[in-house]
This record gives structure tokens, C-alpha cells and sequence, in this order.
């Protein structure tokens, strides 16, 4: 496909998962004693070993989810093991130490403290940021993508990309989304995000918008499935949130996989609509959506983005874990039918960046009760405004 886009996924991380212990295919606690380490500088941020991509579901029961395990398999180093989804994490005891956080019993952080560890850690280099960037940049390429959605954006990263373009080592087109994690932080973004919009003289990147977690994710047990469920932002943050956000005429851009989440966000973008201020609102994941979400949808300027692959991860205990809600996973046959535009991703490096994995994952759901997609997937693989020159 000439335009191939993956419409949500993670540049940065998909490079980065590179530089961090490889731990996808781990299944008990003697996988973990038989990690290579031979070149361990190259995973360390500071002193901290870093890894990605557990899986508690594929691990044998000999294996304890606490931090006694990996005290006794790393004594001597402070490790950071993130789970496949990256919304949770395990730390040792000494790791632990390093973010003050010694009285965790258990080693696993989640969402708004995982983020904020993360934000802890020792800073990479310039240099390194752009090798990282580079990686991800480059895989996406060799597999066959044009177009991407950057949807963990920092303006750090955009100055490596377009260091990057100015080196002729950039082929992609991309939208940035910048991250926000908390209210008081987003009148200070929106000004440097509009302050580098004005001075943007790029042809392959873009500033597109602001990003917001409601929720976490299904595999995490922190999506918002419940209506008990508490949303990562309050109603009121949320709200003064999206206001400045269409105000700026940025892109909202809202990080939804439980139909909680979904929900409310949508009633919250219809009501400012309804004030006047309006601009169009992504969906990211919609893994579980409420068929009057995408009632309330029809009314909004929106956009849905979702990840097909994901069922093939989730399969094994998405029913158990959804039960009646089931029907309303992996809604894309219904958003289509409402008229809703959608596109899909990989959320790269959660998954592959994969045309065939997404394609797979639509054929083998519909035989799992999944309502099958009544139109060419391909086209949900396609930029709708392609604007880098046609190459043969």
C-alpha cells in the first residue's frame, strides 16, 4: 500500500524497547535467572536495568508477581521490569529505594505512579534520544509504513525528529500528540506547543495534539469496565482540560479502553460542545465501548483509533474477564455502521507494527463473536490526507 498509516502507536518506545531487556517470551523464574546480561550497560538507565514486556498470563505458577523473586534473582541491581502493556511495572527492593517507595510490599506500580517513576529516571542524552527515535523510525519503515501517529510525543523528541530530517534520516510522515499527566501542567504545554506550531517548517512532521489517560488497560485490570471505576482525571480536570485544548484549536486526543471511560468522555465533550467550544476529539483503543457512547459520538467532531492486534493477546481471557460486556468489544463493525471514522494501529511497541497481525486479528475474531467488519480493512490502513510526494 503506497499510503500504509499505522494510526496509533509509540516511535520513541518501539525504538527503546531495543535498549531494554527483552522479556516477551519469559514463562517461569529460571527464564528470568537466564537472561543474557552480557551486555548490560546497554540496558541501564543510570544504574537501573531496565526490561520490557512480561506477561503474568503466560508465566507457569512457579513464578510469585512480587518483588522477592527479582531480589533474589537481581541482588545486586536495581531492575524496572515493564509489563507488555505499559501500565504496570514490577521493581526489586532496591529499585524501590531509588523512587522512595520501600514501603510497596509487593514491587508492582501502575498508571499515574508508574508514570511518574519514569519520569524519574536518569535523562538519555540528546544523542541517545535520537538513536532510540532513529530505531523505532526505522523499523516502521522496513515494515512497510508511510504515515504513523506519535501518540507518546514530548518536544524533545519532535527537535530529534527533525534534527533527523535535516540529516536526510527521516521518512515518515508523522502527527505528534504530546502527552499531559496532570492539569497543572497543561497551560504551560499548550503555550510551547503552539509556540513550536507557529515556527514549523518541516514536510514530514506534524503537531496534531494534546494526549490525556483516562484509563489504563484490560490486561492491568485498570481500565474503566466498571461503573465503580475512578478515572485517572476528574470530571472538572477533564472538562477544564478539553475546553483549553479545543481553544488552542489543538486536537484532544483521550486514551479510552474500558467503556467507562468512553462514556464519559463523550457526554463531557457533547455538554462543551454545547457551550460553543468545539473541536475534534480522538478516541485511542476503544477495546470496550457502549453502544450510546457511539450514539452520543455522532454529535462530536471524532475520530476512533483502534488496534485490532490486541485481540490476538487478549483472547485467551477476554471473555472471563468482560463477561456480558463482550459484545461490545472491538466495536468496528458497529462504529462503522454509526458512520463513525475510524482507523487502525498497532500501539507499537505493545504490538508489532503489523499489517498482517491487525488483517489476522479481524478474520479470526469474527469466528470469536465478534461482529466482523463489513468493508475492506485495508482502507482503516490508509492516511485520509496523505501529504508526503508519491514514490514508486
Amino acid at each position: 500500500m503506497q499510503f500504509c498509516y499505522d494510526s496509533h502507536l509509540h516511535l520513541y518506545l518501539t525504538g527503546e524497547q531495543f535498549f531494554q531487556l527483552d522479556l516477551k517470551n519469559l514463562r517461569n523464574q529460571n527464564d528470568f535467572q537466564k537472561l543474557d546480561l552480557s551486555r548490560k550497560e546497554k540496558f541501564l538507565r543510570g544504574n537501573i536495568l531496565m526490561g520490557f514486556g512480561w506477561d503474568e498470563n503466560l508465566w507457569d505458577s512457579s513464578l510469585a508477581l512480587n518483588k522477592k523473586c527479582f531480589d533474589q534473582i537481581f541482588p545486586d541491581d536495581p531492575v524496572f521490569f515493564i509489563r507488555a502493556d505499559a501500565h504496570s511495572a514490577i521493581l526489586n527492593s532496591r529499585a524501590l529505594e531509588f523512587f522512595n517507595l520501600s514501603e510497596n510490599s509487593i514491587g508492582i506500580i501502575s498508571e499515574s505512579l508508574l508514570y511518574a517513576c519514569l519520569a524519574q529516571l536518569p535523562a538519555r542524552s540528546s544523542a541517545q534520544q535520537e538513536e532510540i527515535l532513529k530505531t523505532g523510525h526505522d523499523l516502521l519503515v522496513a515494515q512497510g509504513f508511510k504515515y504513523v501517529r506519535e501518540m507518546s510525543g514530548s518536544l524533545d523528541l519532535l527537535e530529534c525528529g527533525l534534527q533527523l530530517e535535516m540529516k536526510n534520516q527521516w521518512q515518515l510522515g508523522i502527527e505528534w500528540n504530546f502527552v499531559c499527566s496532570e492539569i497543572s501542567g497543561l497551560d504551560n504545554l499548550i503555550e510551547k506547543i503552539l509556540h513550536k506550531k507557529k515556527n514549523l517548517q518541516s514536510l514530514h512532521h506534524r503537531i496534531q495534539g494534546v494526549k490525556i489517560f483516562l484509563d489504563g488497560s484490560l490486561g492491568s485490570n485498570t481500565a474503566a469496565v466498571s461503573e465503580q471505576a475512578e478515572l485517572l482525571w476528574s470530571d472538572a480536570d477533564f472538562s477544564q482540560a478539553l475546553r483549553k485544548i479545543w481553544q488552542a484549536q489543538l486536537d484532544c486526543c483521550i486514551h479510552t479502553i474500558g467503556d467507562v471511560a468512553s462514556l464519559r468522555a463523550a457526554k463531557i465533550a457533547r455538554k462543551i460542545s454545547a457551550e460553543g467550544i468545539s473541536g475534534r476529539i480522538h478516541f485511542e483503543h476503544c477495546q470496550v465501548m457502549n453502544p450510546e457512547t457511539i450514539q452520543i459520538m455522532k454529535a462530536l467532531h471524532v475520530v476512533c483509533h483502534l488496534q485490532p492486534c490486541h485481540w490476538l493477546s487478549d483472547r485467551q481471557w477476554l471473555k472471563e474477564k468482560l463477561e456480558k460486556k463482550y459484545s461490545w468489544a472491538f466495536p468496528w463493525e458497529a462504529l462503522r455502521r454509526a458512520k463513525i471514522p475510524f482507523y487502525f494501529g498497532s500501539d507499537s511497541p505493545i504490538e508489532a507494527p503489523s499489517l498482517e497481525n491487525n488483517l489476522r486479528a479481524l478474520r479470526e475474531s469474527a469466528l470469536e463473536g465478534i461482529p466482523e467488519l463489513s468493508a475492506d480493512p485495508l482502507i482503516y490502513h490508509q492516511h485520509p490526507d496523505p501529504w508526503l510526494p508519491v514514490t514508486d
